[in-house]
């Protein structure tokens, strides 16, 4: 693929048929899709992109309104945001708690989002949902719609937004988003408090904040993040009963347990 990245902007008002071969000239395979899948009779999925101006005027006979598929580059990964399931919202959080992400090559979508490029040096996970209305695509996993492509509820079309090299992912978001074994250890609860000297607010608080740390401790990867989030603010919310020190005691434990590291664990709970 060619470095230098302004040539994207030529893709703007082209047709579906040359958008791809522009694409296809700079060094990007790409494949016909149907909305946001291969159209029916299309074998091999994103495997089979191709940079052959051939094979692309043969596909593009075939299927004249396709959209253009591409499939994410070795070393590349991309953040993809729908804020029609408050993906902008959860990432504005994201940012508010660890760190604004870098003016990186970036894609409007056709949903009203936008799609983030970064690289990384170690293996990046995809995953569905990593936050509400956020989603992760990755090498030989997954491939993004890419303009002028025109989204098939919305109908408005992707288009590039800042068109510069893919930069390095910052260090939270490789932290959560990385390939990693998980190393669980057993769970162990705290010691049981004494319910007949509390009050009734206090034994249901109490009740909230074990049950929570008792789903973190069991989850799977994938969800692991998501869920310690969620269960801090949840916990918080009963501050007043359990103190936020036993309620990060308890959650850090439950979180170990489901083999999440202690570097990740800090930056949730603090």
């Amino acid at each position: 693929m060619t470095a230098n990245l302004t040539w994207l902007c030529e893709v703007r008002d082209a047709s579906m048929l040359d958008g791809a071969l522009i694409y296809a000239a700079h060094g990007w395979a790409v494949f016909p899709l149907r909305g946001k899948l291969p159209p029916p009779g299309f074998v091999g999925g994103f495997h089979n992109a191709t940079t052959d101006a051939a094979q692309i005027r043969q596909w593009w006979a075939q299927w004249p309104n396709a959209n253009i598929g591409w499939p994410i580059p070795a070393g590349w990964f991309a953040i993809d945001e729908d804020p029609r399931h408050a993906g902008n919202l959860s990432r504005a959080i994201a940012e508010r708690v660890y760190g604004i992400l870098p003016s990186t090559l970036r894609q409007i979508t056709g949903g009203g989002g936008y799609q983030w490029f970064l690289k990384s040096s170690v293996a990046i996970q995809q995953r569905a949902a990593w936050m509400d209305g956020i989603d992760t695509r990755t090498v030989g996993r997954g491939y993004v719609v890419v303009a002028p492509s025109i989204h098939p509820v919305t109908g408005q079309r992707y288009e590039w937004h800042t068109v510069a090299e893919p930069l390095d992912a910052p260090a939270w978001v490789v932290d959560m988003m990385r390939v990693r074994e998980s190393k669980r250890v057993p769970y162990i609860p705290p010691a049981r408090v004494d319910a007949r000297h509390l009050g009734r607010r206090e034994r249901y608080g109490r009740a909230v904040v074990a049950g929570i740390a008792r789903r973190v401790a069991a989850a799977i990867e994938g969800e692991r993040n998501d869920l310690l989030n969620w269960a801090w603010w949840k916990a918080l919310e009963w501050r007043d009963v359990v103190p936020e020190g036993e309620a990060r005691t308890e959650l850090t434990r439950a979180a170990l347990t489901c083999g999440l590291g202690e570097s990740e664990i800090a930056k949730v709970l603090r």
